[in-house]
């Protein structure tokens, strides 16, 4: 199969990789020359003529593994679309999005097999509480870059909200249904040269009622994320190991491609699941942001 990947980072080079490594053809695209992406923009490269003069996409999937806040692949149409997390950076950014394309979030978590088993663990008995710990000391998680740069911006908005904490929520949701913010903490509270949140912690309630806490930041030495759960049969515990990370990308992907071959349906999370994430990362945004202003 043909795809086309757009914003050629550490994530979108994981992923055409590993594609690649797979037999695909991907066609990659970044307007910053520091990518070495095969094109700038997108501009004649995802439409061809057929025999009979009308226009049709080239490719059978697009990877759209831009950042949030320049999120810019919904303008490409696609057969089947992969969009990284989070899908961008207000809820209100996505009244254009095409609700008919079968999209598929990059959560990448879902495709652990330590985690499949821990929510098949909590289908099989009730659930009273979910707790959630996850961090890392940003200096050390992006010590190829300079994260003052990267991670300055509006005081109040993005950082540890935009950058960890969807996957904390896309794991909450898989495990418990909707769930609803009720309080919401999210401070830069260290000695970390950035404008942004650095921790980052949310009580929400799961539908029928549980607790669910969140707690993320930059400032964990050593980093690492676990969950625990109490449960009728006892608490249950689950933690990351990082010797699973290369299973997980690559099942993503194999994944990917049985949706874009139509030989599986997409399922957690799809769209309706990533505007459901949205609107929690909208009400812990404008929380902190009402915070850093007063």
């Amino acid at each position: 199969m043909k795809f086309l990947l757009l914003g050629n980072g550490s994530i979108g080079r994981k992923h055409s990789s590993i594609l690649r490594e797979m037999g695909h053809e991907v066609v990659t695209v970044d307007p910053n020359p520091a990518a070495e992406a095969d094109y700038a923009h997108t501009d004649n490269i995802c439409t061809i003529t057929n025999p009979a003069g009308n226009p049709v996409n080239r490719f059978d999937g697009i990877l759209d593994c831009t950042p949030p806040d320049v999120r810019n692949g919904w303008e490409v149409p696609a057969r089947v679309r992969f969009v990284e997390k989070p899908l961008g950076v207000r809820h209100e950014d996505f009244h254009f999005i095409r609700h008919d394309e079968p999209t598929m979030l990059g959560f990448c978590y879902r495709w652990l097999p330590s985690l499949e088993a821990f929510k098949t663990s909590l289908d099989n008995c009730r659930v009273y509480s979910l707790t959630m710990l996850a961090g890392s000391y940003l200096p050390d998680w992006h010590p190829d870059e300079d994260y003052r740069l990267r991670y300055h911006g509006t005081p109040g908005r993005g950082g540890i909200v935009l950058d960890s904490l969807p996957h904390s929520l896309y794991i909450a949701r898989w495990l418990m249904g909707d769930l609803h913010p009720l309080g919401v903490v999210s401070r830069h509270l260290s000695n970390l040269d950035i404008l942004t949140p650095d921790v980052a912690a949310i009580l929400l309630e799961a539908r029928t009622g549980q607790p669910v806490y969140i707690l993320v930041d930059y400032l964990r030495q050593p980093g690492g994320s676990r969950i625990e759960a109490v449960t009728s049969e006892g608490v249950k515990v689950w933690e990351f190991d990082p010797g699973e990370a290369p299973t997980m990308y690559r099942r993503q992907m194999e994944v990917w491609c049985e949706i874009c071959e139509g030989r599986r349906q997409y399922g957690y999370p799809n769209l309706r699941d990533g505007l459901a994430v949205q609107q929690v990362l909208d009400a812990v945004e404008k929380c902190a942001y009402e915070r850093e202003v007063k």
